[in-house]
């Protein structure tokens, strides 16, 4: 599937606390703990829930970033969702809608920062794999698997777990 964002994406895993904030019958308004997104951007985010979110629900989203010290507050509207587990594991895309300027410069600022990590850790990795380090051959084939840090690759991924 083509990618269709437009603004830089982090894939990386944040813990996260939700907070419905539209009329969504079945749903508890209280805090939903144990969730966690799974690529975060300045203009949405990949979240996975215990909990099942109707497209369309309004959700208040606080995400503790790794290794910024700041927790960033977000307003969202899901987009789509894919069931995981049936009553267990929920996946969904969710868009900021009304974010402050201030929360999305701390969010450019952190996607950047720790892109830029990424990228140095690929080359690390990358050139350890092509100097023969089986363990960094193996990691740069999961990465081509997932598209962690490089595009999703099965042919890519099978030449380094060959090598």
């Amino acid at each position: 599937m083509k990618e269709r964002r437009k603004a830089e994406r982090l894939k990386e895993l944040n813990e996260i606390t939700i907070s419905v904030t539209s009329e969504e019958k079945n749903i508890p308004k209280n805090k939903f703990l144990y969730n966690n997104s799974k690529d975060i951007s300045v203009s949405g985010a990949k979240i996975q829930s215990n909990i099942f979110l109707p497209v369309g629900t309004l959700l208040q989203i606080d995400f503790k970033l790794k290794t910024l010290e700041k927790q960033i507050t977000a307003l969202g509207k899901v987009k789509w969702l894919k069931v995981l587990i049936e009553g267990k594991s929920y996946e969904a895309g969710v868009e900021f809608v009304d974010i402050p300027s201030e929360a999305i410069e701390n969010l450019n600022f952190y996607i950047s920062q720790m892109t830029k990590l990424h990228r140095t850790d690929l080359t690390h990795i990358r050139n350890a794999a092509k100097q023969g380090d089986a363990d960094e051959q193996n990691n740069l084939g999961l990465m081509y698997v997932k598209g962690n840090g490089v595009p999703q690759d099965y042919t890519e991924a099978a030449k380094w777990f060959l090598k």
